[in-house]
């Protein structure tokens, strides 16, 4: 006769029942007990946050005082004595509280509420934090790592199962003291090009940008992290990002806190205390669409917030009092018949908003142009993946929302201008470090360079379409520049280069016109093929 596995391993392996790890049906863990995963590292049991004196259920490190919890079972329905009771019952794990009726303990305060009842079902911690509930035939039927709070682990999945619905995204706190859910959510959102937001309520308060294939557009420090590795999945059943420790010595999480701060912290066994590490929102640029529409945030300017080129403030006043958010609008309307319009590339950037835009696998980066230039309502494109020089097609429709500008870091986005826009700099307009000016028929390129192995900076034209910017000319050849903050403008007639950062009052650079060619409205005119510059 066929015996039940569960049966089998009643009989012949009654130490399995013991288990520190693992709580089957004829076990109960009481306030005070706890279960403890095979390697020791994580712990289960009742627990009171803070200043409380209600009691949870969590997980939390086993090994580091202060109980850091990482997952909580009862968040909105707390115990307020030590009468609490975690079992096995009808195939579920449940929380009862045993002081109420202690006669069959049928007061449910929390549950796996799995559908499928199993005859027999055990769950077990594992060395991960994952508490894992399995029937019979070790198929799982429920486990905490698709139900997060307000911590993230290395192994948890960061994201959405489009299968099940499960969103593995995290809740805040509502404070230190209690573990309902709070103000402060972030997760991954799927429309468009998928991209996490940190919300405040429904608002969004940051956004990471879509996976580049190295990294979270937005997450520069993903690519010199030595602590994680990191794993995208995108698929038609499920998307996410995880975290694996590449030095198991070193403890890690992320945590998002009750203040909205989502953050990573790493334990110091010397100070016993856990490290801030790093924070998604660094500075003001990575606050949600600072700069509004077609505006594009720098933290190493004067006054952050800039209009694209060939684009001007929405509303003047507004940009004179640093009020940003009504952005900016085009100078010149867009021609949309394929011919008359360019594409101006901005270099190290965060890409904007990615919720109205889509993906061309197959496309190279000259294809996305030519396909984008088919759409009056297509503003922008870039390359999908980075790696290996760049593959894909990423394309925007609308508004340019959310677009911000690294020392280090980021990637290249093109632009959609009138061609009038291309290949002139005006009184009134600037290029800054990432930006470059494109003659008509797009053979060469001005902007700002670094030559070889050096940090330094330089204005310079080079050959467009050929790769390792091969220059021809270069500008402040004696005073190179050591950091980003530079811009090259008209100033009193001449094309001068300008200390961005400072007010715009120190001259590195300029044509040095003595003829009163400032009385006019004088500009870097149309370089055109040849790429020769020249005031007139």
């Amino acid at each position: 006769m066929f015996q039940p596995l569960w049966l089998i391993s009643l009989i012949f392996f009654p130490v399995l029942c013991n288990s520190t790890d693992t709580i089957t049906p004829d076990q109960t863990i009481r306030d005070g007990e706890t279960l403890i995963s095979a390697g020791e590292i994580f712990a289960l049991g009742f627990f009171s946050p803070g200043k409380s004196k209600n009691r949870y259920v969590g997980i939390w490190y086993n090994k580091i005082p202060n109980k850091t919890v990482v997952w909580t079972a009862n968040i909105e329905n707390p115990l307020g004595n030590s009468t609490g009771v975690l079992t096995i019952k009808g195939g579920n794990l449940v929380l009862l509280d045993g002081g109420r009726n202690n006669n069959d303990n049928n007061i449910t305060l929390w549950s796996t509420n799995v559908s499928t009842i199993s005859n027999y079902s055990s769950a077990t911690l594992t060395d991960s934090g994952n508490l894992v509930l399995t029937d019979a035939y070790q198929r799982i039927l429920w486990e905490s790592f698709d139900h997060p709070t307000n911590t993230l682990v290395p192994g948890m999945k960061f994201g959405l199962n489009r299968r099940t619905g499960f969103n593995w995204n995290l809740t805040s706190w509502k404070s230190g003291d209690d573990p309902a859910p709070g103000d402060f959510s972030v997760g991954l959102d799927p429309q468009g090009v998928p991209q996490y937001y940190l919300r405040k309520g429904f608002d969004p308060i940051w956004r990471s940008g879509p996976w580049n294939g190295q990294r979270l557009s937005g997450v520069p420090i993903m690519n010199r992290d030595s602590v994680f590795s990191w794993r995208y999945v995108a698929n038609d059943d499920e998307i996410y990002l995880m975290s694996s420790g590449n030095d198991t010595s070193i403890t890690s999480r992320f945590v998002l806190e009750d203040s909205g701060l989502f953050r990573r912290l790493m334990w110091n066994d010397r100070n016993h205390r856990w490290n801030p590490m790093g924070v998604v929102s660094q500075d003001r640029c990575d606050r949600y669409a600072n700069c509004g529409a077609y505006g594009s945030c720098d933290p190493n300017r004067v006054d952050e917030c800039e209009c694209l080129r060939g684009f001007e403030p929405k509303t003047p006043s507004d940009w004179e009092l640093r009020v940003w958010l009504g952005g900016c609008v085009r100078r010149r309307s867009l021609d949309c018949d394929g011919k008359g319009d360019g594409f101006l590339r901005l270099e190290h950037v965060k890409v904007p908003d990615t919720s109205r835009s889509r993906v061309e696998p197959g496309l190279s980066l000259e294809g996305c142009k030519e396909e984008c230039l088919k759409k009056c309502s297509c503003t922008a494109y870039a390359s999908a993946d980075i790696t290996e020089g760049g593959r894909g097609c990423l394309m925007w429709d609308g508004d340019l929302l959310d677009l911000r500008v690294y020392s280090n870091g980021g990637q290249d986005i093109y632009t959609r201008v009138a061609a009038s826009e291309l290949d002139t700099i005006t009184p009134d307009q600037t290029i800054r470090d990432g930006e470059t000016l494109i003659s008509a028929g797009e053979i060469f390129a001005l902007g700002f360079f670094s030559p070889g192995k050096s940090k330094n900076r330089y204005v310079g034209i080079w050959y467009n379409k050929i790769p390792n910017t091969t220059v021809v000319w270069t500008a402040n050849i004696e005073n190179p520049l050591g950091i980003s903050s530079w811009v090259l403008t008209i100033k009193g007639g001449n094309l001068v280069l300008l200390d961005g950062g400072h007010n715009n009052n120190t001259t590195l650079w300029s044509t040095n016109v003595s003829t009163k060619l400032e009385l006019l409205n004088c500009y870097a005119h149309r370089f055109r093929q040849y790429g020769v510059n020249r005031c007139s």
